[in-house]
């Protein structure tokens, strides 16, 4: 993939296709990512310049086939996508306030679309510029909002609000703000002509004031215009009769591969190769929602049942070092990469 932390990556690389096999023209944006930089995507002469607050940063864009990447050093050109183990960058609210007026303005270029599909808050803005700054522009393009993870919101300093261009007037609590900070995702819930979520379960929770994450109240008010979608798989993609990083293929009528693959893993992870033995794997974000904390306190009486673990993960430094220490405490029993 270009750029990936999740489950959103998925959906942005696999979504596209099947819209082209239904008769549709995709155009995907994503940042200029230092990870992208591998696939020596063709840079554009096209060139912008996007306000932020008192000052200005240009920008451009590159592209590989359909996917266009919105370029800025200075704001792109990192380690991290999002951040690093220590925490959020400082300036994303700049990032992704020129990410997405970057977009609108490539956009201009060409002719207009029918539909923009925004993901999560790192797009949440383009809504509300659609219908402010860009109105005039694009006076027919309708938005479709997907949620995929509502406990990430892009939550910023109300000062951040500068920086957006936006009236001062859209800062309220039916519009941006969200007790006392700006909130990316609420922009993408409220102005969006449509919101998704991932499944039609995560659509009903996150209009509880259990699962809302303090936004059940503005997802409530949409009413039936939140619909849940259940995320698909790319059966072309995730085959293991035909994935060329397995140690062997296998398929339900013939598993024997399974086991080879089972072995593989155990020599990878510095466990012992063991065929009678669980072999359970947890990949995730180390992060307190993905409860990462409950497996910390349960993980000691699952490998005293004889289970082997293999965990493979990034996130909070906390919960790295408390995995290092599992690690150390079992050995041959837990693998942490």
């Amino acid at each position: 993939p270009f750029s990936k932390t999740g489950g959103l990556a998925d959906v942005a690389g696999s979504l596209p296709s099947a819209l082209e096999a239904l008769g549709t023209e995709v155009l995907t944006f994503s940042p200029l990512h230092r990870s992208v930089r591998r696939f020596s995507p063709r840079r554009l002469p096209f060139r912008f310049r996007i306000p932020l607050g008192s000052s200005s940063l240009e920008g451009g864009v590159a592209c590989s086939g359909p996917h266009h990447f919105i370029e800025q050093d200075s704001l792109f050109d990192r380690e991290g996508l999002y951040g690093t183990s220590r925490g959020d960058f400082a300036d994303n609210a700049s990032r992704f306030v020129f990410f997405c007026r970057g977009v609108l303005e490539v956009l201009r270029k060409g002719e207009a679309p029918d539909v923009i599909h925004v993901h999560d808050w790192p797009g949440g803005l383009i809504p509300v510029y659609l219908q402010t700054l860009y109105a005039e522009l694009y006076p027919r393009v309708r938005t479709v909002f997907t949620v995929h993870n509502l406990a990430y919101q892009g939550l910023f300093p109300a000062d951040a609000m500068a920086l957006t261009g936006l009236p001062p007037g859209l800062f309220h609590w039916r519009g941006l703000e969200f007790y006392g900070r700006l909130n990316f995702l609420k922009a993408g819930l409220v102005y969006a002509d449509a919101v998704t979520t991932v499944s039609p379960t995560y659509a009903r929770e996150i209009q509880t004031e259990a699962g809302g994450c303090g936004l059940h109240g503005v997802l409530r008010g949409r009413g039936e215009g939140v619909c849940g979608i259940l995320n698909g798989v790319d059966g072309s993609e995730w085959d293991p009769a035909r994935d060329p990083h397995l140690a062997a293929g296998y398929t339900p009528g013939a598993l024997a591969g399974k086991a080879a693959c089972k072995a593989a893993l155990q020599r990878r992870c510095g466990l012992p190769v063991r065929s009678g033995v669980p072999l359970a794997g947890l990949v995730g974000r180390l992060a307190e929602q993905k409860g990462i904390a409950l497996f910390l306190q349960a993980a000691g009486a699952l490998v005293s049942e004889g289970l082997q673990i293999a965990v493979l993960g990034s996130g909070e430094e906390r919960f790295q070092e408390a995995l290092r220490c599992l690690e150390a405490r079992h050995p041959g029993r837990i693998s942490v990469l």
